[in-house]
């Protein structure tokens, strides 16, 4: 599914919560974020499918959970990935630490 086509099927509500989920991810790299979209909007599409009630809506996007907090888990796995391939200790550690900061 081409992305673009994906996005004018959105009802207005899910395009609102693709606009949030890019501002979340606005520390990772620009095709990172335009895949975690185009992956997110067809998530939505398929969960929605025909059925374009509110209710429906809202339950899709209900499972997902905040854009923001949804967008937190992506630039945390980002960062981990990132500090593995470093191979540093370090860089591992201070991912680590972030982490538990935020879940505290």
């Amino acid at each position: 599914m081409n992305g673009a086509d994906s996005l004018t099927k959105l009802p207005p509500a899910m395009l609102d919560y693709l606009r949030r989920l890019r501002a979340g991810l606005a520390s990772l790299p620009e095709n990172e974020r335009e895949d975690i979209a185009r992956e997110t909007a067809a998530h939505l599409l398929d969960r929605l499918g025909p059925d374009r009630a509110a209710a429906a809506i809202a339950g899709a996007l209900g499972e997902l959970g905040e854009p923001e907090a949804y967008a937190a888990r992506f630039v945390s796995d980002y960062r981990i990935s990132g500090a593995l391939a470093s191979g540093s200790p370090l860089a591992l550690a201070s991912q680590v630490l972030r982490l538990l900061g935020t879940s505290a």
